[in-house]
């Protein structure tokens, strides 16, 4: 599998002549190590004072994981506390006042992409594509499981490492990130039920399994005659089958196979591929755990969490 590897031309946000600003000022992360204070309902330009790199709202002390989250075996060597923080979701959409500025400048940007026919790329995304990146190097390190992959392991995250390169070099697309995310959540969740689920030696305890705390993705697909729909188990899906199939159009390939569609699994079907369609509501796939009180702080404005973990 090869890809071009050809950045785009992506505009740096600066305005060393600009005027004085006068709308409010959204903290807006370039992800270069830096913040800038970008105006709202102006895409164009951004004042070229720095922001300082502070949290908006005192966040309250984390709750500790529940019961059935501390029996659970952990990885190896998990990589979760050295992925990079989401500035964005933990904080510039945390704001009390300048978040809902920050929203409709996303939204403005996404609306004047529509309007030229070009893909809106989310930068924001990018931190979440790299993360994406140091766990899939991580896998492939044999540092996440007890025992190492398989072959067929370690060819399916070979081919999400191409997605993910693929993504990062395009500027993170909002559409396909967003298909790239749900698709290696979904390969995780079948390694992770033949590594950890399915293998009695790492004694998963029978509590969990006992009081309903423990459930596995159930992917649907269509089998003989008739067309027949029926329920896969996550441990049997073959991973081949995951990356090459349709599965409700939510592969980032596009169409690979129009034969062989995985067309739901547990809640999300044609669900999802009408919510990143609408122009008003952001689905933003993030590791950063979040509590809570994150929730009620970025509740007012119209932006969904997908979460992604490390931990099984």
């Amino acid at each position: 599998m090869a890809y071009e590897l050809c950045v785009p031309d992506l505009p740096v946000v600066t305005c060393a002549a600009a005027p004085p600003c006068k709308k409010p000022a959204v903290p807006v992360p370039d992800f270069g190590g830096r913040t800038v204070t970008a105006v709202a309902g102006d895409t164009r330009r951004a004042c070229a004072e720095p922001h300082p790199q502070e949290r908006p709202v005192k966040s309250a002390p984390s709750l500790p994981p529940p019961w059935f989250e501390r029996l659970m075996p952990g990885p190896t060597d998990d990589i979760g506390p050295r992925l990079q923080q989401d500035p964005v979701l933990k904080y510039q959409l945390q704001h009390p006042t300048l978040s809902v500025a920050f929203y409709e400048q996303l939204r403005a940007e996404r609306l004047e992409k529509k309007k030229t026919g070009e893909e809106y790329r989310c930068r924001p995304f990018l931190v979440t594509l790299e993360n994406m990146r140091r766990l899939t190097a991580h896998i492939l390190a044999d540092r996440h499981f007890e025992e190492p992959l398989t072959d067929k392991e370690r060819a399916a995250f070979v081919v999400l490492e191409g997605y993910i390169r693929q993504m990062r070099v395009l500027g993170a697309p909002y559409k396909r990130t967003i298909k790239l995310a749900v698709l290696m959540t979904a390969v995780l969740e079948i390694v992770t039920v033949r590594h950890v689920i399915d293998d009695p030696d790492t004694r998963v305890p029978a509590r969990l399994w006992e009081e309903s705390r423990l459930s596995t993705f159930g992917f649907y697909g269509i089998r003989g005659a008739g067309d027949k729909k029926v329920l896969i188990d996550a441990g049997q899906m073959p991973l081949e089958t995951v990356l090459s199939c349709r599965w409700g159009e939510l592969n980032p390939a596009g169409v690979l196979d129009e034969n062989r569609e995985l067309f739901d699994f547990l809640c999300l079907g044609s669900a999802l591929t009408d919510w990143l369609d609408n122009e008003r509501l952001f689905l933003y796939p993030s590791f950063e755990p979040l509590d809570p009180g994150d929730f009620a702080r970025f509740g007012h404005v119209p932006v969904y969490p997908l979460g992604m973990m490390t931990r099984y």
